[in-house]
């Protein structure tokens, strides 16, 4: 890649360059797919290349799955030496700025002891993925590459200080049409179209193809070209798993009614084509066709302007950066709901994306198949424009000033005391907050307690996650939402806590331990549950119950700490002022609670129905949640209302307005006795809210309230465990799962005995207040989480501090290696993608270590599994070049050669293998098959040496 850059000296020679000389000193890590075809892996060489000599600069392949060994191997000679010399650097430098290229999730990768981070990405429709916007709070800037991703970042919630625009950068003199002599194509017609896609619904493919075969038929003189893959998204919409690029194009235009035997010519490239030839593509190309349902940045488009190609777009998204109406043709767009998207995109399914029209499509090809001159003198005109403000140099002009501002903060963060290791431990706090559901009701208490008597101990941050999308907070918690974290920078935090639904197991990019809250209710956790918390340092229950649950759903023991909910004494008291109800009723019976089967309100409302009537001077009030929101559709609302309309009926009065904490405190001690005969619970704090404002409980026994609510301080019901099924909400569970049936005979007999013992029930409830008080306050609580921040804390300091004072180049280099081998087995034990991934990995493992036998050995065995003989051949004869060759690799090889059509070869490794087993069959076999001689096995001479000492 011939990029002009600022001169230093020897700046080629690694063993002598002076990186006192560069403007950016500060360690760059930059990570990223670059080694590939893609259209990331080209803008991420375009921007590194010109750093060079410039920046202390290194770079890695961050997933070795998208490594393509090919691609590396054909770059030009000059470009794969300053790529070999990135690579090089990159295991030698550590701290300093770290830049991430890729997708939002792709910030999980950066190193911890990255002092400033940079995410390079970009997306296509209207808004990005809550998850990414909750993930970008840990970096320091997000540079995309146009004001358009600037507008639908900060939509979605990304801070706009840290939106940076960095636009995408190709090469002038590599991609200049003067220089390019044309690919040569099979039977060129005399006006050729290009496209290039994958077979995604977002790339608009549809509207080509019925575009340019409505337009055209076989009497124009005219080709479509596609570069692509194999259309394996395409198969799945026309349902035809097994044909060709060409066939599926047929059924495209079967299934829109057009006539096959008329179509116009259509093309498929989809080989891979090396780096350097794609400018000869183009070359051979009269007009690129690149309209989509939305674009990051539209490199293929790019690339064909510098071209001179006229390139038709679709007027939106990332690619009107550089396209406009006087260098490009676009097609204007209607706006609508993205539909028909594929499952790996379901997350896209309530954005918004571009519909270009076909009509205006058809009206560009047909214009410029009629008079090429328009397209050459419009080429001529993107060639201009991309060459003055879109090459390598312009845009590393906009990347320095980017690194010069990142070395500032680095070294102006170093200043301040405390900053990359404070004298307190560094605790992040992730999950909901401002809302009055029952996460936010204990992450805010929990908060508050530690905060309250820790606030010295802990350097906090807390982060409303964003996962539950916007969040419209209510007046009383508007001093929580100033809390909150606006800009996060938690280098290096120690401790990071989650507590949020639905659960996620992502690692922080942040650093340090991982704690998640997450309560269960339904016995076996999911098996999504038990994979996701081998990533988690600590996993915090609520109960004794849960914890029984996740040890035997298989999580180490170790790894599960009961920290209990609890209530705050100075507001849940007996004496508390009572809420004035609507009822004259003396007696009042108290249900807190969604009405749903795993609260047990049925039973409680039928043992209430059955025990009691409308004489008797009581009612039981049920305080109902979530019916509007998480419980929406599942309540018994409608029960309860037929309930209240029959005949002698005993009173039930039914509450489910969103009450304030004062309301909820007032409630309790409005009320005479709480019943909670649940089925399922993971703590079952109103049972705990209810004791501390000196209520008498019914609750069930054997479940979680047991830790708190023992027959000392309760009534508790007999229950039996249930299975119901293998299943919640269509998640697998580990095994069948199971709830607990409380007794319905047990729970009408202890509704019958308090109503007629209300003064010895009374005693047992200010009994039960004093025990809440006690032991079950969230001081209580926090004094627990305040133990466990410490010692995590510490541990991660000391491995921080262990794997700082371990880093060398060469370890670091076989540690990524070792990881690339384990991705890769992971990749194929996975079974869902294809082995060509699995392939890509082990290449990338055997790059940073080219002779590792284990790496060879399993990149051979996957070649055999792919029918690639001659990659396999080099595999194997490089193993046993290390190393004696073993029985199980001798086979496979000696089919590599045979396959190859090198029979000596093969015949010498099978008759190696009868050395080592003497009865091999498919090593005789073979060999018998060639004609080779071959001993009789030592199976048969054995018997003929006994028969021969018999006689």
């Amino acid at each position: 890649m011939n990029v002009q850059k600022t001169p230093v000296k020897n700046q080629y020679n690694e063993t002598s360059t002076n990186f006192d000389l560069m403007e950016i000193q500060e360690p760059v890590r930059w990570m990223g797919p670059f080694l590939n075809y893609s259209g990331f892996a080209g803008e991420m060489l375009n921007f590194l290349i010109p750093l060079l000599g410039r920046a202390n600069v290194g770079a890695t392949q961050l997933n070795p799955a998208y490594y393509s060994k090919n691609y590396h191997r054909e770059m030009p000679c000059d470009l794969r030496c300053e790529v070999d010399q990135l690579l090089a650097r990159y295991d030698e430098l550590s701290g300093g700025i770290s830049i991430t290229h890729g997708s939002g999730d792709i910030v999980l990768g950066m190193p911890d002891d990255s002092e400033f981070r940079v995410l390079r990405t970009m997306f296509e429709t209207d808004r990005i993925a809550p998850l990414w916007v909750e993930l970008i709070k840990s970096v320091d800037e997000v540079w995309v590459p146009s004001k358009f991703n600037v507008e639908t970042f900060h939509r979605s919630g990304v801070p706009l200080e840290k939106l940076k625009v960095v636009p995408g950068a190709v090469d002038p003199v590599m991609f200049d049409p003067n220089r390019t002599e044309p690919l040569k194509l099979p039977n060129p017609a005399s006006y050729n179209f290009l496209s290039i896609f994958e077979w995604q619904e977002r790339k608009a493919w549809d509207v080509l193809l019925g575009a340019y075969l409505r337009e055209f038929t076989i009497d124009d003189d005219v080709c479509l070209w596609l570069r692509c893959s194999e259309a394996a998204h395409i198969v799945s919409r026309l349902g035809n798993e097994a044909a060709s690029p060409k066939e599926q194009v047929k059924a495209f235009a079967r299934e829109q009614g057009l006539s096959i035997s008329r179509l116009p010519r259509i093309e498929v490239l989809s080989d891979p084509l090396p780096l350097t030839s794609m400018p000869s593509l183009y070359r051979a190309m009269d007009c690129l066709v690149g309209i989509s349902r939305g674009e990051g940045w539209g490199r293929p488009q790019h690339e064909a302007m510098l071209m001179e190609l006229p390139v038709i777009a679709s007027n939106w998204s990332g690619n009107t950066e550089f396209m406009s109406q006087t260098n490009s043709l676009l097609v204007d767009c209607e706006i609508i709901p993205v539909q028909q998207v594929e499952n790996e995109m379901a997350f896209m399914a309530s954005h918004y994306w571009a519909q270009p029209s076909e009509e205006q499509t058809r009206e560009y090809m047909r214009g410029l198949f009629n008079d090429p001159s328009q397209g050459r003198q419009l080429g001529q005109v993107s060639r201009r424009e991309m060459q003055e403000h879109f090459n390598p140099e312009s845009v590393s002009h906009i990347v320095m000033e980017r690194l010069h501002n990142a070395q500032d903060r680095v070294r102006t963060r170093r200043m301040i005391p405390g900053w990359s290791q404070p004298s307190v431990p560094r605790v992040r706090w992730e999950g909901s907050f401002l809302d009055y559901g029952s996460l936010s009701h204990v992450n805010r208490n929990l908060v508050e307690a530690l905060q309250s008597k820790h606030s010295e101990d802990f350097e906090w941050s807390l982060n409303q996650s964003a996962i539950q999308g916007a969040i419209n907070t209510p007046d009383t918690l508007r001093d929580w939402e100033s809390r909150m974290s606006a800009d996060i920078e938690s280098i290096n935090t120690d401790v990071t806590v989650r507590h949020g639904w639905p659960p996620s197991w992502i690692r922080p990019v942040t650093g340090g331990k991982f704690v998640t809250i997450q309560p269960w209710e339904f016995g076996f956790l999911p098996e999504s549950w038990v994979k996701g918390l081998e990533q988690v340092d600590e996993a915090w229950v609520p109960s004794s119950y849960v914890k029984s649950a996740y040890e035997a759903s298989g999580v180490p023991a170790d790894k599960v700490v009961v920290i209990p909910n609890g209530i705050d004494e100075t507001k849940f008291y007996p004496e508390a002022p009572p809420l004035p109800l609507k009822t004259n009723k003396r007696f009042k019976f108290l249900f807190v609670g969604g009405t749903i089967g795993r609260k047990g309100a049925d039973v409680l409302l039928n043992a209430f129905a059955q025990t009691f009537s409308e004489e008797d001077d009581l009612c039981l009030v049920i305080k109902d949640f979530g019916g509007k929101s998480f419980y929406n559709g599942q309540t018994m609302k409608q029960t309860i209302q037929e309930l209240q309309s029959r005949p002698n009926a005993p009173e039930i009065l039914y509450l489910d307005d969103e009450l304030s904490s004062e309301e909820m405190i007032g409630l309790y001690t409005a009320c005479d006795c709480l019943v909670h005969p649940y089925r399922g619970e993971g703590f079952g704090l109103p049972v705990l809210e209810a004791m501390a404002c000196g209520l008498p409980v019914i609750c069930t026994g054997g479940g979680a309230t047991d830790d708190f609510a023992t027959d000392a301080f309760a009534y508790r019901l007999k229950s039996e465990a249930f299975e119901f099924g293998d299943q919640v909400n269509g998640e697998p569970l580990v095994h069948q799962g199971w709830l607990l049936e409380p007794s319905f005979s047990d729970l009408k007999k202890r509704l019958r005995w308090v109503f007629g013992h209300q003064d010895e029930a009374r005693r047992m409830g200010l009994k039960a207040s004093g025990h809440a008080h006690e032991c079950w306050s969230w001081k209580a609580a926090a004094k627990k989480v305040e133990i466990r921040l410490k010692y995590l804390a510490e541990q991660a300091r000391r491995e921080r501090l262990e794997k700082k004072q371990s880093i060398e180049p060469e370890k670091n280099r076989q540690a990524i290696s070792v990881q690339a081998l384990v991705a890769a087995i992971g990749i194929y034990e996975q079974d869902e993608s294809p082995i060509k991934y699995v392939i890509n990995a082990v290449d990338w493992s055997l790059y940073l270590q080219p002779d590792d036998p284990q790496a060879l050995q399993y990149h051979a065995w996957l070649n055999v599994q792919a029918e690639r003989w001659e990659a396999a051949r080099a595999s194997f004869d490089r193993l046993f070049e290390l190393g004696q060759p073993q029985l199980e690799d001798l086979l496979p090889a000696a089919m590599c050669e045979y396959k190859a059509g090198n029979s000596p070869r093969a015949i010498e490794h099978w008759r190696r293998v009868l050395v080592l087993d003497p009865d091999n069959e498919p090593a005789r076999n073979n060999l018998l098959s060639l004609g080779e001689p071959v001993a009789e096995p030592s199976r048969f001479l054995e018997k003929i040496q006994r028969a021969a000492a018999v006689f």
